[in-house]
């Protein structure tokens, strides 16, 4: 497409959504220039941005379902490319953040445009542009907008996969149990939310039960595809155990005792790996890690 064709596209879209794109770039655009880089990550990002780190250096045994892996699987490929681009490290890694993101008010328009008017979508879509804990998320090595991105994304699919039956209501609605199985792996407390979700496509009499039967299947075995895939691929080799959460039972004893050296314990627990090398080092910038090789 030239770029002479691109008013002539402009002018065949909706005003709203000539509305929300107008938008987008000034808001979502404007934050991305004006925040400022983070000089020292907190605990919590530098933890992810570690399991990042880990990822790319192709160590993926990156721990249980209980932590937040989903979030450091997703920005991997986009941290390997982020290495090759210098000082711009930080900043393509931020792109991709608040441009994912910044799809969730498009994705609510159309979902909703569907079901109420127009009208209705937009202001639906424009209380998520405007919502200033979204902003804020997504300039933070947090999941938070990851999940929620992962959520809408796989409604949206949802509710487009609903129009059709057999092969593709299974296949559209499989993919989005598979995103919603990212989102679980971003937040693992989502996945009652999920069976939620699953639940009430049973409730959708729009539909004969027999799609809807098909369509809770196909989202469950998504869903479940990407569980059971990290569980026996990421969570088991890198913990040895099924235990959602590493810590429990007479680990947890020990620990609690001082490792178990008093009162009868059973032996100090086996030393922890040492943790991988963070993404960014707390107390220095993206420049001051490339300037020291490190």
């Amino acid at each position: 497409m030239s770029v002479l064709s691109v008013p002539n596209v402009m002018r065949r879209m909706h005003a709203h959504i000539r509305l929300l794109l107008l938008l987008t770039l000034l808001v979502r655009g404007g934050m991305y220039l004006g925040y400022p880089l983070q000089v020292k990550l907190d605990d919590i990002q530098a933890f992810h941005a570690s399991l990042i780190n880990q990822v790319v250096e192709g160590d993926l045994l990156i721990g249980n379902l209980r932590y937040p892996t989903g979030y450091a699987l997703v920005m991997a490929p986009a941290a390997a490319i982020a290495r090759h681009l210098g000082a711009f490290e930080e900043r393509f890694l931020l792109l991709v953040q608040v441009t994912l993101c910044a799809c969730i008010p498009f994705l609510l328009y159309d979902t909703v445009r569907r079901h109420h008017s127009r009208r209705v979508a937009l202001i639906v879509a424009l209380a998520a542009l405007l919502d200033v804990f979204g902003l804020q998320w997504a300039h933070l090595y947090y999941p938070v907008w990851m999940v929620a991105f992962c959520i809408v994304l796989a409604i949206w699919i949802m509710n487009r996969s609903l129009h059709f039956s057999g092969a593709s209501l299974a296949t559209g609605l499989c993919a989005a149990g598979g995103v919603l199985g990212i989102a679980t792996l971003g937040r693992f407390n989502l996945a009652p939310v999920v069976l939620v979700t699953g639940a009430l496509l049973l409730l959708v009499k729009a539909i004969p039960f027999r799609q809807r039967f098909l369509a809770f299947a196909s989202l469950g075995a998504g869903c479940l595809t990407v569980l059971l895939g990290y569980l026996i691929a990421i969570h088991i080799p890198s913990t040895g155990t099924l235990r959602v959460n590493c810590i429990g039972g007479s680990n947890l004893i020990l620990s609690v005792r001082g490792g178990g050296g008093g009162g009868g314990g059973g032996g100090a627990p086996p030393p922890n790996p040492p943790p991988a090398p963070p993404f960014w080092r707390a107390g220095q910038t993206t420049n001051d890690r490339g300037k020291k090789g490190t």
